[in-house]
């Protein structure tokens, strides 16, 4: 939940909702993002993901859906909206809570307490913080995170996509661990394409076009790739329309040209970047 004002003096006030499930026997996972006051993706306020094994689904905020396949090209994703590490990094020296244990979703829990001095600095996004105090619950029985509080301020284009100041307040609860959950591909997950010469890094390797999306690898790092795309779809007379996600992990693009919509969707991976490209309705 967010109240931001941007730099227009405009204020956008709302909530993302993300329920998931993650099955880590099967490789699966899947989540529906649904935001509400005025906040949007783009083009609706609500879109899901789903990957199963090697191919990653995204049913989008205008009604199309778009599939993927390969190594798991876009399994981070959980991570990036739903996973502690994409919230918080390398947190370190938090120190014991008060109480010091406690049971949070029928888990017994050691308890932690951290502020702004404990964000990994090394984190692109730990300089948007100007003030935070949060509380992480560990699970005694193996040490994974159950729940996450945090109360702060600082700059974020999540709600939007537009850079804004203000204040955040964030929850991210896990439970019914061990419980077994079905994860399923949405049916026709492939309306969506790219068919148009789009600019791609020099060193682009592995392009394939699955569904209709073309995908490459790149060894550019985020921004440098960020950085590309904005500069280089700019100059063939593309207006970028929306920038949404964290710069450090995972991008989406959206630039328009003529009633033409194109996204360009930029995750981190190991050893450098994958790219995806998908014109939208």
């Amino acid at each position: 939940t967010s109240a931001l004002t941007g730099a227009d003096g405009s204020v956008t006030q709302g909530t993302i909702l993300i329920e998931g499930a993650r099955d880590r026997l099967n490789d699966a996972a899947s989540f529906t993002a649904t935001a509400s006051g005025t906040a949007d993706f783009g083009a609706g306020q609500q879109f899901s993901f789903t990957q199963i094994g090697g191919v990653s689904y995204f049913s989008l905020p205008n009604g199309t859906c778009q599939a993927m396949s390969g190594a798991n090209p876009n399994s981070n994703l959980f991570s990036v909206f739903l996973d502690d590490g994409g919230v918080l990094g390398e947190l370190t020296g938090a120190q014991p809570g008060d109480p010091p244990t406690a049971t949070v979703n029928d888990v017994l829990t050691d308890h932690y307490v951290f502020d702004e001095t404990n964000l990994d600095p090394a984190d692109p996004t730990t300089p948007d913080v100007t003030a935070v105090n949060g509380d992480i619950y560990l699970a005694v029985d193996g040490g994974h995170v159950v729940r996450i509080l945090m109360m702060g301020q600082g700059s974020s284009n999540l709600l939007n996509g537009i850079d804004g100041d203000g204040d955040i307040e964030y929850e991210l609860n896990y439970f019914d661990f061990g419980v077994p959950v079905v994860i399923e591909a949405p049916a026709g997950c492939n309306q969506a394409g790219a068919s148009g010469d789009y600019p791609m890094l020099a060193d682009a390797s592995n392009a394939a076009t699955v569904a209709g999306v073309l995908t490459y690898t790149s060894a550019a790092t985020m921004a440098e790739a960020t950085a590309f795309y904005k500069d280089e779809m700019t100059a063939a007379g593309w207006s970028l329309a929306q920038e949404v996600g964290d710069p450090a992990t995972g991008l989406a693009l959206t630039f328009t040209n003529e009633g033409q919509t194109v996204q360009v969707t930029l995750t981190a991976q190991a050893g450098g970047v994958l790219i995806a490209i998908v014109e939208l309705p």
